[in-house]
């Protein structure tokens, strides 16, 4: 392991830490191959064409049993080729862990923000707010909390692929608000994005917890793009990677992805994949996980998977844009200028862009 450094973090199976300074130019981190880059599975998952939004209360399940299908297959390729194992398999039978710095400075820019982007959508004769990502709300209800108050309806749509916490979200939700109707699409990002295109009215495309643009460039922008159309607000979380280059970085590092809830979370997912293959492929004997930094060109970790000491694939990509990085996305999509809202201690940025003010 020349040129790491390496830490014993956990065991059931072994977490191993590695950091590397320099990248080579246009490749991973570590010895995976360019072949082994990220390859989003919702690309090939086809958008329902029952484009009706669910009733208060419903979760609509408009994916069945195509995601674990191609979980399972994605699952298979990584094994067999090393190539990049989706997130997918990671969110679909596991809580994620929160409780990050992310969360933290996410939750008061959202505290000082709420208001101004209640007061500029309350008037819309229908709101549809779309809220894309693993979660439990907790954050967009400091919006929702508003148009309670106010009195104002609205309609909240939580888009995931976690069927059992995506009912029990939405069924708090609707214990807690009379004015806002809530609803759940079990479904892939794109099938919200299509779902929400055929609403009428003003819609708020919010995703926080930097999970939009936390995908290979393609379809980063594809979802952007899907996000910045017509008359929708955009509201969306991403972490810049001064949290992680600074001062305290490597503490940042480890508290943000090597906790034991984190470590539960990772491990959580070759469960899921011992189900999908029918057999106890992933046991603690045999498999190890670490991690691979990459610290510019943008910031990324990665976890890699070894089994009997041998890099077999890597998973669950983390990437922090800066500033720069993300306005240029909302131009390459044709999208308006994003306003910035920052928390300069946790490096959280929250972009919000109204499609009908340019």
């Amino acid at each position: 392991m020349s040129g790491y450094e390496e830490k014993i973090t956990s065991t059931d199976p072994k977490t191993r830490v590695f950091k590397q300074d320099t990248p080579s130019e246009g490749e991973f981190h570590g010895s995976a191959p360019c072949t082994s880059l990220p390859r989003p599975l919702p690309q090939s998952l086809p958008c329902t064409p029952d484009l009706l939004p669910p009733k208060k209360g419903q979760v609509k399940d408009v994916i069945g049993r195509v995601l674990e299908k191609s979980i399972e297959n994605s699952l298979r390729r990584s094994l067999t080729e090393g190539t990049y194992l989706g997130k997918e398999i990671f969110y679909l039978g596991n809580a994620w862990p929160g409780g990050s710095n992310q969360t933290d400075g996410e939750t008061e820019i959202l505290k000082a923000l709420a208001p101004d982007i209640f007061s500029r959508v309350r008037a819309c004769p229908i709101i549809w707010i779309f809220e894309l990502g693993a979660g439990d709300s907790t954050k967009m209800s400091i919006l929702l909390d508003l148009f309670e108050l106010k009195g104002i309806k609205c309609y909240y749509c939580r888009v995931d692929i976690n069927e059992e916490l995506l009912k029990k979200n939405v069924r708090q939700l609707n214990k807690k608000y009379t004015y806002v109707e809530c609803s759940g699409l079990l479904g892939t990002f794109e099938h919200g994005l299509a779902m929400a295109a055929a609403q009428a009215g003003k819609k708020v495309i919010t995703s926080l917890g930097s999970t939009l643009l936390n995908l290979d460039n393609s379809q980063a922008l594809k979802n952007l793009r899907g996000s910045c159309r017509d008359n929708n607000m955009v509201i969306i979380g991403h972490q810049g990677p001064e949290a992680m280059t600074g001062r305290d970085g490597e503490e940042l590092h480890r508290a943000s992805y090597h906790t034991k809830e984190y470590d539960e979370f990772i491990r959580g997912a070759l469960r899921t994949g011992n189900e999908a293959l029918g057999k106890e492929v992933f046991n603690a004997g045999e498999w190890e996980i670490g991690c691979a930094i990459t610290p510019k060109g943008p910031w990324s970790h990665d976890f890699i998977f070894y089994h009997q000491g041998e890099e077999r694939f890597r998973a669950f990509s983390s990437k922090k844009f800066n500033e720069q990085e993300v306005s240029d996305m909302f131009k390459m999509v044709g999208a308006p200028s994003p306003e910035i809202h920052r928390h300069s201690k946790t490096a959280m940025r929250i972009y919000v862009v109204d499609c009908l003010r340019e």
